[in-house]
């Protein structure tokens, strides 16, 4: 395993992702549901997070709640 990261579209829905390699190569991309149909479509570029940004963005999101 290469990285395992987290793509969020725009509707909010969110989908893992893992990228796998082979002797030094990227050999897969696995898209996986984080909730149900969000792995029906690959991300753009934009979409994509990692678990701590995600993190972050919950708690700003948590914090202006309070507010």
């Amino acid at each position: 395993m290469l990285a395992d990261e987290l793509a969020v579209f725009p509707d909010g829905q969110q989908a893992g992702l893992i990228l796998w390699g082979l002797e030094g190569e990227i050999a897969m991309l696995e898209v996986y549901d984080s909730q149900p149909g969000s792995s029906h479509r690959f991300p753009d570029v934009s979409d994509l997070c990692t678990w701590e940004d995600l993190g972050c963005r919950d708690l700003q999101r948590s914090k202006s709640s309070e507010e």
